[in-house]
């Protein structure tokens, strides 16, 4: 090899060197979290963007960098509380993010204990009401129904709470009442959502969850009248050009009910007319219902 080729090669590979020291965290010593090794940075604001920015890396990868990218991350967010404990808020945040890291990989136990973390480390912040939501979410899935009542109601009569995540716990524990047996709490949970949450969407989740129910006892007539309680309560918010009049939208359009309701009318319009002939199924199609009042 020439002096010359020699040179080049040494330069270029000096630039790489140089490129690279410049898009890594410059570590203050390293800490081994699970099988993934962490730089120490010098404060925790920088180690929770460190942590971000491996999340990132998920974005347009193969399922497999997927994969190791989230496994980094997780270990990045969980260093944030461990070498900075000075600042509690951002190990909260952080803790938070790795649970739903580890819930969005099929891990939810190990998610449990990240935002137990979230919730010891949070006072003050959004986090703790959001990670006992998330833990209600993690034992209703398991159908583990009274540990998840117990995280959604700690939430829903937490008056630190935000609004929203109160309106979703109490939407969420109505699922658990419903799916427990216990369809009058159920139907209690979900109208207190219905005629009090703020969120557009949650009122609209909750009368599709009211109109099923009516739904499944064939109650064509309840259903239908809650659907038109549900427009009136968030037709004026669906009709705003905001980003919350677009969810509102979007959660109307994406009602069971709206879909259900008119098979089942067709489908009691067909029958009844066979059994009665047409002019009467036209005048009983429909009656009053006592359970939409």
């Amino acid at each position: 090899m020439s002096a010359r080729h020699a040179f080049a090669l040494a330069f270029t590979f000096a630039l790489g060197a140089s490129a690279f020291a410049q898009s890594s965290p410059v570590p203050g010593g390293t800490r081994e979290f699970g099988a993934q090794e962490v730089p120490r940075l010098p404060s925790a604001a920088r180690q929770y963007a460190h942590a971000r920015a491996l999340k990132g890396r998920r974005v347009g990868a193969s399922s497999s960098m997927k994969a190791v990218w989230a496994e980094r991350a997780i270990a990045a967010y969980r260093a944030v509380r461990e070498l900075h404990p000075e600042v509690p808020s951002l190990g909260a945040e952080a803790a938070f993010r790795a649970g739903m890291l580890l819930v969005a990989t099929d891990r939810s136990e190990l998610g449990l204990a990240e935002f137990g973390h979230a919730i010891a480390l949070g006072d003050g912040t959004e986090f703790v009401a959001r990670a006992r939501l998330e833990i209600g979410h993690v034992h209703r899935r398991a159908e583990r129904y009274t540990a998840a009542l117990d995280a959604y109601l700690a939430l829903a009569f937490s008056g630190a709470s935000p609004r929203d995540c109160c309106d979703d716990a109490w939407l969420f524990a109505g699922d658990v009442w419903n799916a427990s047996g216990e369809a009058t709490n159920a139907v209690r949970a979900w109208r207190n959502v219905a005629h009090g949450a703020r969120d557009p969407c949650a009122r609209v989740a909750a009368f599709d969850r009211l109109a099923k129910k009516q739904l499944a006892i064939d109650d064509l007539d309840g259903a239908a009248e809650l659907l038109n309680e549900c427009i009136r309560s968030v037709g004026e918010a669906a009709l705003e050009r905001t980003e919350q009049g677009d969810r509102a939208r979007r959660a109307l359009a994406n009602m069971h009910v709206v879909d259900e309701l008119p098979r089942r009318i067709a489908a009691r319009w067909h029958a009844t007319r066979g059994k009665i002939g047409e002019e009467k199924a036209l005048t009983t199609l429909f009656r009053v219902s006592p359970h939409a009042r």
